[in-house]
């Protein structure tokens, strides 16, 4: 084990001195060349920039007007399958049973833990299968108002503003740190060569 241990710290200051140096080079270009440095984070941002990213994410199929189209099938079905899984959780189901054949714990306070925990998940997956039913019975007899709901909720989980709103931070972060090169890149080559000599002269001993 103390093998073990020694090639992971080995590793990991392997690891380290390449961040140390990595972090030495990028404050020593914003302290000593802004501009090279606002170049090489401009291929940086072109490379993992969410722009060439969004219209993959945000581009979807619209399955609403298939799942409308064939309400009475589908709806039926998932119906069908939200009242079984309420039967079974609400009637069937027995946590205790469940705890004792399944878990087997040790000790009557570890089993009453997970018998409050199987519980609590039960009544969980209860209450998801009775909001299933109510949209199961709104596909089938109210299609319009389960339309109305599917654009909204669209709307609401788009990656669109999340994306925009991504991307103007980091502009904004860029130009800043543009601006201030000379506090930021002092700041960051101080912290650099603090870390090189901690690295050299103290954890090498």
């Amino acid at each position: 084990m103390s093998v073990t241990y020694q090639i992971l710290f080995s590793a990991g200051k392997i690891l380290f001195y390449i961040l140390i140096v990595m972090s030495f080079v990028v404050s020593a270009l914003i302290l000593f060349k802004p501009a090279l440095a606002a170049r090489i984070n401009e291929r940086f941002n072109a490379v993992f920039s969410t722009e060439h990213v969004h219209n993959r994410i945000d581009a979807y199929i619209d399955t609403t007007e298939t799942l409308l189209k064939y309400r009475w099938a589908l709806g039926g079905v998932f119906l069908a399958g939200s009242a079984l899984a309420i039967k079974y959780l609400v009637a069937d189901f027995d946590e205790k049973k469940f705890v004792a054949l399944i878990l087997s714990p040790n000790g009557l306070g570890t089993r009453a833990l997970y018998e409050i925990a199987i519980a609590t998940v039960r009544w969980f997956f209860a209450l998801f299968s009775c909001v299933g039913v109510f949209v199961c019975l709104a596909i089938m007899f109210r299609p319009d108002s389960f339309r109305k709901i599917s654009a909204k909720m669209d709307t609401l989980f788009s990656t669109v503003e999340f994306h925009k709103a991504l991307d103007a931070s980091n502009h904004s972060l860029d130009s800043w740190v543009l601006r201030h090169h000379v506090i930021v890149g002092a700041f960051l080559f101080m912290g650099s060569c603090y870390l090189i000599v901690i690295f050299l002269f103290v954890m090498r001993k």
